[in-house]
């Protein structure tokens, strides 16, 4: 009988390591939840969040330009072709350039068929009802005016006059000092439709993260100033947040002028000058 007792006990007690063991569990899931995100576990009264502000400048080495052909014909093979002898002519003179096919990018082509309305005339048409001002003290009633009504009689006619076919080249130019001699180049094959420069940089992302550690140094200066006129102490970042940013590309006027016989147009003198690379981090220190 003790035996038995005793058999019971261990299956109790072991039922009871069990199920404090699952209990245990679930209770430190349920605190790591709590701490799942960073900082969740601190009171507001008990940390200060600081912003802070970073920027670097670069030369851009990239010019990008794009420029446009649209031609109209009575036939859409016609138009395609006249299309196309303008912007072959000005690739060709790019490549012949040195800018790199990679670099040449279609990015519009269409063509459309042209139409025109036309309507069949007007006819005119006459209301043959009087309109009447009112009696008169004698019983008659005077005319006050005839209206006559001109109505449309056909409506209007869509009629095929031709077709249209316009399309768009964008171009990297990866030496900025040849992109004003590059756009009067294809002005000369041509081209009269020319946007840009806009002047970018290539690879911005070493850039980027210099503006991101100018903006964290900003914020640690910031929240030790703030720490010491508080009478406090900082603990340790408990939440870090980076806001938009960006580069900020400078964008070139560009003007042109014919020659002395007005055979081609002049170059433009561009000058990209610098592009500001900004970033912005919101940091949150526990204090104590």
């Amino acid at each position: 009988m003790d035996s038995l007792m005793k058999e019971r006990a261990m299956k109790a007690l072991y039922v009871f390591g069990i199920v404090l063991t699952v209990y245990v569990g679930i209770l430190a899931i349920g605190k790591l939840r709590e701490y799942s995100y960073i900082g969740s576990q601190y009171p507001s009264g008990n940390v200060i969040t600081i912003t802070g502000e970073g920027e670097v400048f670069a030369v851009p080495d990239i010019a990008e330009i794009s420029f446009s052909v649209n031609e109209e014909a009575a036939t859409l093979p016609e138009a395609q072709e006249a299309a196309a002898i303008k912007m072959n002519a000005a690739i060709e003179y790019l490549k012949a350039q040195g800018v790199d096919e990679k670099d040449i990018k279609t990015t519009n082509y269409s063509a459309n068929p042209r139409y025109e309305y036309r309507n069949g005339g007007v006819t005119p048409m006459y209301d043959t009802s009087v309109m009447y001002e009112g009696e008169t003290s004698t019983g008659s009633a005077e005319p006050m005016r005839a209206v006559s009504y001109p109505v449309w009689d056909g409506g209007d006619t869509r009629v095929l006059v031709g077709y249209d076919v316009y399309q768009t080249i964008s171009v990297k130019i990866r030496d900025t000092d040849k992109a004003g001699e590059l756009i009067a180049g294809v002005t000369a094959k041509g081209i009269t439709d020319i946007y840009g420069p806009n002047f970018t940089i290539d690879d911005e992302d070493e850039l980027q993260r210099d503006a991101r550690h100018e903006a964290i140094e900003d914020a640690r200066e910031k929240a030790e100033q703030l720490a010491d006129d508080l009478d406090v102490r900082l603990v340790r970042i408990v939440s870090f947040n980076e806001n938009g940013g960006g580069y900020y590309p400078m964008y070139a006027k560009m003007e042109m002028a014919m020659d002395s016989d007005g055979a081609a147009p002049v170059a433009p003198t561009l000058t990209p000058g610098e592009n500001r690379i900004s970033a912005s981090v919101t940091i949150t220190y526990e204090i104590r």
